[in-house]
């Protein structure tokens, strides 16, 4: 027994039973499934065996035995076998994201090395348009959800980014990628969001739970039975057909006839063929058999094929032109005013080639050295040129190429000379080439004819063969006499001179040649053409007799062979029933599986509803959140898809529920979601306390810890100090720190918050971008870097202020005084209050972190660094 099966036992106590559900309808009372009925009452008595299934298939055929046996061995198939792995195939489920291993141009954002992730509460940190969105909508979009990711206003560059590596619940290591226009497929981990939590409350949520511990599964194992049972005929179908299909084919070969004419069993047992018909057809077949001794029609059909092989090479040389009478008659095409013609397109091209030439000479020579004009390299170099520049759509391109740059290397037009040439080359091009280029066509068009001809020439030889093996038929005595060898020599002479655009050389032997060969293959195919409409007449009147006696003999033929193949036929009709009453089973399960499918779908949107209520209702609790005791619950659905529907009285919540209200429930509904489906995986939220209270802060603050010590991986995005301080002891709990600039977002790993540690990491980061500076040309360091460094340099005097000079007493990061360290304020020093507000001003001023009135100077590199060492001399941490 499978742990499926298992599975039943363990759960048969429920609010929600689905066995009840399913015996109180009535798709099992139809007489037409009485055949299946007590298969399904065992499936929901949990007795059924394998072999039910097939020993009730098998007595649905009484005539078995007239079928091919299966093999030995093939036994029972268990309906309690698991499914399919196409069937049990789900989306990629993450148990946690080891890293993000990349991201590029999302936002300010920019990571180019592996940035690990813990297994339980990973906290990102930092003030509202530090960059937290940026690395929340990265992920977001890498697992297949739903956001707008935007790259750098800044950059040209519109492409971004992001990889991630995630591990299952195996330990199984994948990477996951997205990059700009890709549509990921959805990745199951649980995100919550401020959009996320109004469209929870505004909107019918789609119930989507999974019920295995509301007894789904009955309905699944009912379908996995008809799934065996269908399998079972199939495979009795499959046996029949195999039989059916030898018959079949013995009796295609024998008897077609039966495939078309409406014959039933009752008919095939009266076939019959007496002695009488027996002795009139062996007549008929005599008769039909001395008519076909005669050999009038292979004779025929030879010729046909030599006239066919003459006319070949007659078409060849020849063009079909009509006569005086309107007759179409093909005369010989290679004649020498012919060739007088091609010589005149010959000369014709070279004129146009020639005035091409003279007329760029005339332009160019003075701008060009004089060995460059006649050369065909440079011809060709700067005709390209100007056919590409001829190519182009844009008007301003185009003038550009011609009027400033080179189209090949792009290097300016510094001269005159230079601009004459391209524009000289460019109206040559315009005036002559077209009608260049139209002539060499036509050149090239009679070349192509002229190795026809060669190749028709070089297949003549064989054919030859063929037509002189039926000289005794017409009578022909002499063997053929044209020179096929000489006449293609010719014809390679005239494609030669042809190719090189040299006039042809019209000798009267070689259009003799032609005009020999031309004139045998024509009165040839006479002699054949005679020959053949002479058998044709002759056999005319015997094909009338074989046409009446195959009349005649055909319905006898029929006859025979019908009672010759009677015991094939019955066999056929009796297995073509047989397989017609399996088809009407399959339509049976076809049927009763859309009947409990649909039984399926109404269990599925009234028991889950309650349970998921249950789980609600829970989580409230958790949340100390008590609505309205007017509130309900229901289901709704349209189509396919089944919703659930809040109300409060006649009013939706969002009318009701205040922005508070609207939080908590949206968390308690995500939360009560996660727990029906047993949720294990990641879990990410981006600041899901706006708009709450402290106290309901720390509330959600206890529920997200719930998930951590359960061990999930939770990672948060926060920008609240209240929410912060709920989930972590920020004097020893270390976050990620997202730190936002003028043009970029710095993400610090694993930092303390109030701690010097993070002066130490500011300073070093100044220290590292002076060092970059050291080492460019001063004019190449922009205005935006030098801005940027004077922002680190404001926020580490900020960070100074409250962890030096004030020492951590009053905290940024936390809402109360820290009473115990008062007492340090005895040593505090009034006299750098005027040298530290001086330089806060200035990095103020200089730095992008606050507006700046118009006409500001701008900062400077020489500046920067005095005011670096002052920082670094007067305030150290």
């Amino acid at each position: 027994m499978s742990s499926i099966k298992k599975t039943i036992g363990k759960t048969s106590a429920t609010k929600c039973n689905a066995i009840d559900f399913i015996k109180n309808s009535n798709i099992f009372e139809n007489e037409r499934y009485s055949w299946i009925t007590p298969l399904i009452s065992k499936v929901l008595d949990d007795s059924l065996a394998g072999n039910d299934v097939q020993s009730l298939v098998s007595s649905l055929f009484p005539k078995k035995e007239d079928i091919e046996p299966q093999p030995e061995g093939s036994g029972g198939v268990s309906v309690w076998e698991n499914e399919s792995e196409e069937e049990s195939e789900e989306s990629l489920n993450i148990k946690k994201i080891t890293s993000i291993e990349e991201v590029k141009n999302i936002g300010l954002l920019d990571i180019d090395t592996p940035f690990e992730l813990k297994d339980g509460l990973n906290i990102f940190y930092g003030r509202n348009g530090a960059g937290k969105s940026s690395i929340y909508r990265s992920l977001c979009k890498v697992l297949g959800k739903e956001q707008n990711v935007y790259s750098n206003v800044s950059s040209e560059d519109e492409s971004s980014s992001c990889n991630i590596k995630v591990e299952d619940a195996e330990g199984n290591s994948t990477k996951l990628e997205w990059n700009t226009d890709d549509d990921n497929d959805e990745i199951r981990a649980m995100i919550f969001d401020s959009s996320i939590s109004n469209f929870i409350v505004e909107q019918d949520q789609i119930n989507e739970f999974k019920m295995a511990h509301l007894k789904m599964e009955y309905f699944s194992f009912l379908h996995n039975l008809y799934e065996k049972i269908e399998d079972e005929v199939r495979k009795e179908i499959d046996s029949i057909q195999d039989s059916s299909s030898k018959i079949e084919s013995v009796l295609y070969e024998n008897v077609p006839s039966i495939f078309s004419d409406e014959i039933t069993k009752e008919l095939a047992s009266e076939f019959s063929f007496t002695k009488e018909e027996a002795e009139k057809l062996a007549g008929y077949e005599h008769q039909l058999k001395t008519l076909a001794t005669n050999s009038f029609e292979a004779t025929k059909r030879n010729l046909d094929n030599v006239i066919d092989d003459i006319d070949n090479v007659i078409q060849t040389f020849g063009i079909e032109e009509k006569d005086e009478d309107g007759n179409n008659n093909i005369t010989l095409y290679y004649t020498k005013d012919y060739l007088e013609e091609v010589n005149k397109k010959i000369l014709t091209y070279n004129a146009l080639k020639a005035a091409f030439q003279d007329s760029g000479k005339n332009k160019i020579a003075k701008l060009l050295p004089e060995d460059w004009i006649n050369n065909r390299l440079w011809e060709d170099f700067i005709s390209s040129s100007v056919d590409f520049v001829n190519s182009l759509d844009n008007e301003e391109t185009t003038e550009k190429y011609t009027e400033e740059s080179c189209a090949y290397c792009h290097q300016p037009l510094h001269t005159e000379e230079a601009k004459m040439l391209v524009r000289a080359y460019q109206e040559l091009h315009n005036e002559h080439r077209e009608k260049l280029d139209n002539a060499l066509d036509e050149l090239l068009k009679i070349s192509d004819l002229f190795q026809e001809c060669i190749d028709d020439l070089d297949t003549l030889v064989e054919k030859n063969k063929k037509i002189e093996a039926e000289f005794s038929t017409i009578d022909h005595k002499d063997k053929i006499k044209s020179k096929i060898g000489t006449v293609k020599n010719v014809f390679l002479g005239y494609k030669k001179s042809l190719d090189e655009q040299k006039e042809i050389e019209v000798d009267d032997a070689d259009i003799g040649a032609i005009q020999t060969l031309w004139e045998e293959y024509v009165l040839l195919a006479d002699k054949f053409d005679s020959k053949s409409t002479m058998i044709e007449k002759i056999t005319s009147n015997k094909e009338a007799q074989i046409l009446d006696y195959e009349r005649k003999a055909a319905p006898l033929r029929k006859k025979k062979v019908l009672f010759e193949n009677k015991k094939s036929i019955i066999a056929h009709l009796d297995l073509k029933e047989t397989l017609l009453s399996l088809g009407e089973r399959l339509g049976d399960l076809t049927a009763i599986k859309q009947a409990t499918s649909t039984l399926k779908t109404s269990f599925s949107r009234e028991a889950p509803l309650r349970e998921f209520k249950e789980y609600l209702e829970k989580e409230y609790e958790n949340l100390s959140f008590t609505p309205n005791e007017t509130w309900n619950i229901k289901h709704n659905t349209r189509g396919d898809i089944n919703r659930r529907v809040y109300n409060i009285g006649d009013r939706r919540l969002a009318e009701i529920f205040s922005e508070g209200e609207r939080k908590l429930h949206a968390l308690a509904d995500f939360f009560a979601q996660c727990e029906l489906n047993q949720y294990d995986g990641v879990y990410i939220f981006d600041d899901p306390v706006n708009s709450l209270d402290e106290g309901n802060i720390e509330i959600v603050a206890e529920r997200i810890l719930k998930l951590v010590d359960e061990g999930t991986q939770v990672i948060i995005f926060t920008h609240n100090l209240v929410f912060l301080n709920s989930l972590i002891d920020t004097e020893k709990e270390k976050v990620n720190n997202v730190l936002g600039t003028s043009n970029q977002v710095i993400l610090e790993s694993e930092t303390l918050i109030g701690d010097k540690q993070k002066l130490k990491k500011r300073l070093e980061k100044i220290d590292s971008r002076m060092s970059q500076f050291s080492n460019r040309d001063e004019d190449s360091i922009s205005e935006y870097d030098l801005k940027n460094v004077y922002d680190l340099m404001s926020g580490y005097l900020e960070d100074y202020v409250e962890l030096v000079y004030f020492r951590n007493i009053i905290n940024r990061f936390r809402p109360n005084i820290r009473m115990h360290s008062l007492e340090n304020l005895k040593t505090l020093d009034l006299n750098i209050v005027d040298p530290l507000m001086k330089l806060y001003k200035k990095t103020s001023r200089n730095g992008s972190r606050h507006s700046q009135p118009d006409g500001i100077k701008k900062p400077q590199y020489k500046e920067l660094v005095e005011d670096v060492s002052s920082l670094k001399t007067q305030f150290p941490y």
